[in-house]
């Protein structure tokens, strides 16, 4: 029996990745969402249901690795090259500038191929200024290469993807208007063209050592919200995207309170990846959150960062509405655990955290029973302040190997207890 690798919950839909590269999906299908057997056009489905890749996306080889933002899934294949699908947009509506965001959306579609790289809504709405992005919407397709790049890591936020090389580059793709692909134009002022082509050059955000004029290269990627981050191969830890929490580590500037609608503000978003000095002196290999960021260091240990309404941190400490004292960090906070962590997941003011043996941990506000704490629909207190253990009849002789969390939903990835 072939077995479960990796689960992933996206913003409207759910994805479940087999040992040998099959992809089962459920969900709603907004353009293209869930490309799977039988799912209508803007239909829906609560059974899980394979994808059919075409040949074409299988020449690329097995997928190992999903990610998924709130419309759109990508996958990364054993060679290196990147396939999308799905609807990626920006605040207005369905980006669709590049005509791979369009076939995104009609079926899976390989964005950076093993030989090459390529690249999906801003916040304006769907983009579609290139091919690509719209044939994203009917099927999946290839959109980087591997035989010009091998990709060896992929991560999602809302309306973006983050991509890292084995050389050592980002490359992001999709909606930039809030600063997350790391790239000062917006993808509605760049040419199609620019937006991607066999080598993928315009796909790639350099970044360089302060004083040296040398590229820094990365080890490891994380993205969410709106919001990218990327370690250098020395550690430190680079932010660029919407800022407006201070979760990325960089005090945000003060905001006029009295200040009328319309007469603009301060710059909350961080357009080039930044060093980020509240994530310096630890290694963190995992970041995860929308507005609130929890983060794993080697060592085990969780932090977090951010907006606190809710407690969505995790500290217990917010007491309400009108607490102006705890409603944020902009430094890390320890959130105490009972032991060590092995993985992390947080979305929209919710987190959960696993221990090596299996057993998870959840807190914040738990509006759809994403928390996994059984809090029924009717019950008063729906915030948990501290992490509380998970349990259910359902994870007897089981124990937890990995965890993915949306704003309304959460899978959990179980094995058998010494299965």
């Amino acid at each position: 029996m072939v077995g479960y690798f990796q689960v992933v919950a996206g913003g409207v839909h759910s994805l479940i990745l087999l040992e040998d590269g099959t992809v089962y999906s459920c969900g709603i299908n907004e353009k293209g969402t869930v490309p799977a057997d039988g799912v209508e056009p803007e239909g829906s489905t609560d059974r899980l249901t394979p994808i059919n890749f075409s040949d074409e996306i299988r020449r690329h080889g097995k997928l190992v690795m999903l990610t998924a933002g709130a419309s759109f899934s990508a996958g990364l294949t054993d060679k290196g090259s990147v396939v999308a699908w799905g609807n990626i947009r920006d605040t207005s509506g369905s980006i669709e500038t590049h005509h791979i965001l369009r076939e995104m959306e009609r079926h899976p579609v390989v964005i950076v191929r093993h030989q090459h790289r390529v690249i999906v809504k801003d916040t304006s709405g769907s983009i579609e200024t290139h091919h690509i992005l719209r044939e994203m919407e009917r099927h999946p397709i290839v959109i980087v290469r591997h035989q010009h790049r091998v990709i060896v890591k992929i991560a999602a936020g809302e309306n973006h993807l983050v991509m890292l090389s084995e050389n050592g580059e980002l490359l992001t793709f999709g909606d930039g208007s809030m600063g997350q692909l790391g790239r000062l134009g917006r993808v509605s002022h760049i040419r199609a063209q620019q937006m991607v082509d066999d080598s993928g050059n315009y796909l790639r955000v350099s970044v360089l050592q302060k004083g040296k004029g040398k590229l820094v290269l990365f080890e490891d990627i994380m993205a969410g919200g709106y919001w990218t981050a990327a370690r250098a191969n020395d550690g430190r830890i680079f932010v660029c995207g919407l800022n407006n929490f201070g979760h990325l580590g960089i005090e945000p500037p003060a905001v006029d309170q009295n200040a009328k609608p319309g007469e603009g503000g301060p710059e909350l978003r961080i357009m080039r990846p930044t060093e980020s000095p509240a994530y310096a002196g630890r290694k963190f290999v995992q970041l995860c959150g929308v507005q609130h960021m929890i983060a794993l260091d080697e060592n085990g240990d969780v932090f977090g960062i951010g907006k606190n309404t809710d407690n969505a941190l995790g500290l217990g400490t917010w007491t309400g509405n009108d607490d102006t004292d705890h409603w944020r960090y902009t430094h890390l906070e320890k959130i105490e655990l009972p032991t060590k962590a092995a993985g992390i997941a947080a979305k929209l003011g919710c987190s959960l955290a696993w221990n090596k043996e299996g057993v998870a941990f959840s807190w914040g506000c738990d509006t759809s029973g994403q928390l996994g704490l059984g809090i029924k629909d009717d019950d008063d207190e729906k915030v948990v302040p501290k992490p509380r253990q998970i349990t259910s009849a359902h994870l007897e002789g089981y124990h937890i190997v990995g965890a993915s969390i949306a704003d309304n939903h959460a899978l959990f990835l179980a094995a058998k207890v010494n299965g």
